[in-house]
């Protein structure tokens, strides 16, 4: 939540965690860097994503954190140049989708903390998508593929999954599709633990039989 605190003296509260990624002038005082990660543009505010620690990791990541932990619209942004909201960095994102973009995992749990009770949004060039396009595309991608293999695709359906349980924003036959597929890889994940209680990369893989006798892996899939 956004008033979270920790014991270590030396890590920040979420409240100033908060301030330091929707403040651009905090946000270059902690990075000691002049490149914005909150770029003022046409549609509202774009959010930088690269590699670098001083942008964001993943498509609409930031804004799936703040969905998650409850952050309202109204909250103010500050870019360089202008006091926005959390509402133009949605906007920015709505107008950008594609439903072909790298990323869809945290755009679908972006979208699904801030879009309901709506059921589709429209982009730029004037494209419907719904959250039934949304899960399909979802769906589609192969089990084990993406970043931290295929594991964010799994939280991003059961994500769906709980909005639309409040809001009704898939069809029945999106959810039963969902249900399918995450009923099948909690299967395959109760065959592919170790003992130790980890993954590795190829958690995915359907098993006959478990292999919790095994010893750990040398790599382990830890966001699992």
């Amino acid at each position: 939540g956004r008033d979270v605190g920790f014991s270590q003296p030396d890590t920040f509260s979420s409240s100033q965690m908060l301030r330091v990624l929707l403040d651009t002038g905090e946000h270059r005082l902690l990075c000691q860097n002049e490149k914005p990660m909150l770029l003022d543009s046409v549609y509202g505010v774009a959010v930088s994503v690269s590699a670098s620690q001083e942008d964001a990791p993943h498509v609409d990541k930031l804004l799936a954190v703040l969905g998650e932990i409850g952050i309202p619209r109204s909250t103010s942004v500050r870019t360089q140049t202008s006091d926005k909201s959390v509402a133009d960095v949605l906007a920015d994102s709505v107008a950008r989708f594609q439903l072909g973009q790298s990323e869809l995992e945290w755009t679908a749990v972006a979208y699904s903390s801030y879009l309901p009770p709506s059921r589709s949004w429209v982009n730029r060039f004037g494209e419907r998508f719904t959250f039934d396009d949304l899960a399909d595309a979802l769906l589609q991608r192969p089990e084990g593929e993406g970043p931290c293999y295929g594991t964010h695709v799994l939280y991003a359906l059961n994500y769906l999954i709980r909005i639309d349980e409040a809001c009704a924003v898939l069809e029945p036959v999106t959810v039963a599709r969902i249900r399918q597929r995450l009923q099948q890889a909690s299967m395959n994940l109760e065959n592919a633990q170790y003992s130790t209680g980890a993954w590795s990369e190829d958690w995915h893989v359907p098993r006959g039989e478990a292999r919790s006798s095994l010893p750990e892996p040398p790599l382990a899939a830890k966001n699992i």
